[in-house]
């Protein structure tokens, strides 16, 4: 009887021992597939700087058929794209990066449109914004 035991145990000992050493060893595994990712995504440079990507989207309503108005509006569009990426500086440079530089922008304005007698005319606007940063 001692003798099944001794090998019962003996066997889940052989079966079930690289299973758990195999588990105490994935989170180190694991930090090293994330870190090896990251670097070769760009997020984390050689120089030691990360980019910070941000979105911004919004619609704007326009009264339809007043292409001046339109005009106009576009124009404040874009430029609040523009000094929102300048804030976002500010803020990055607040919150967690001791270096800011905007590395690219992106604003897109969609065409203006009438969507129907329940919906308001106007235009969608987006901005991407992209900035290298030096973390604190």
């Amino acid at each position: 009887m001692t003798i099944r035991i001794l090998l019962a145990a003996g066997a889940a000992a052989l079966l079930y021992g690289p299973a758990i050493a195999q588990a105490q060893s994935l989170p180190s595994s694991f930090e090293r597939v994330q870190s090896a990712l990251n670097a070769s995504r760009g997020l984390v440079k050689a120089d030691g700087t990360v980019r910070v990507q941000s979105n911004i989207s919004y619609f704007v309503p326009v009264a339809a058929g007043d292409d001046a108005a339109a005009e106009k509006e576009r124009e404040k569009a874009r430029a609040a794209i523009y000094e929102t990426a300048a804030h976002e500086c500010t803020l990055l440079l607040a919150t967690l990066a001791k270096e800011c530089r905007l590395a690219s922008l992106n604003s897109n304005i969609g065409t203006a449109r009438n969507y129907g007698p329940a919906q308001q005319s106007g235009f969608t606007v987006n901005g991407v914004m992209s900035f290298q940063i030096v973390p604190k």
